[in-house]
C-alpha cells in the first residue's frame, strides 16, 4: 500500500494508454460535470479528518489509533490523487528532480586544496 502512488506512477510513465486515460479523468474531475466527483472526494477527506479529531479515536489504545492514522493516511493519499491526478504526478516528478542522492552531491562537492581526499 506504502508505493501505491509510486506504483501508478510508473504506470503513468510507463504506458501510454493508461496515461491517456488518466489525462482524460484529470480532464473530467476538472469539468463542471466532475465536480460532483471531485466533492464527493473531498466531503471523504474531511470525514477522515473529523475522524481523527473525534473522542472515539483518542479513546483508542497507541497501537489502534496508530493502524487507523496509517490506514487514513494512505486512504487520504489515494483520494488526492484521485481528486488531482496531474498535480499528484507533477509534484512527484519536481521532488525526484529536486533532490539528488547524497552520493551525488558528495561527487561534486567542491574540495580544497590538501584535503582529506587528495584532491588539489
Amino acid at each position: 500500500m506504502k508505493n501505491l502512488i509510486n506504483e501508478l506512477i510508473d504506470t503513468y510513465n510507463n504506458y501510454d494508454e493508461f496515461k491517456r486515460q488518466l489525462e482524460n479523468y484529470h480532464r473530467f474531475v476538472n469539468s463542471e460535470d466532475g465536480k460532483f466527483v471531485y466533492d464527493i472526494f473531498q466531503t471523504l477527506k474531511l470525514t477522515l479528518t473529523l475522524e481523527l479529531l473525534s473522542a472515539r479515536f483518542t479513546k483508542l489504545p497507541a497501537t489502534e489509533k496508530d493502524v487507523q492514522q496509517r490506514t487514513i493516511y494512505q486512504i487520504d493519499q489515494i483520494l488526492d490523487f484521485l481528486m488531482r491526478p496531474m498535480g499528484v504526478i507533477n509534484e512527484k516528478k519536481s521532488r525526484t528532480m529536486t533532490y539528488a542522492p547524497k552520493s551525488m552531491v558528495a561527487a561534486t562537492k567542491p574540495t580544497r586544496k590538501g584535503n582529506k581526499n587528495g584532491r588539489n
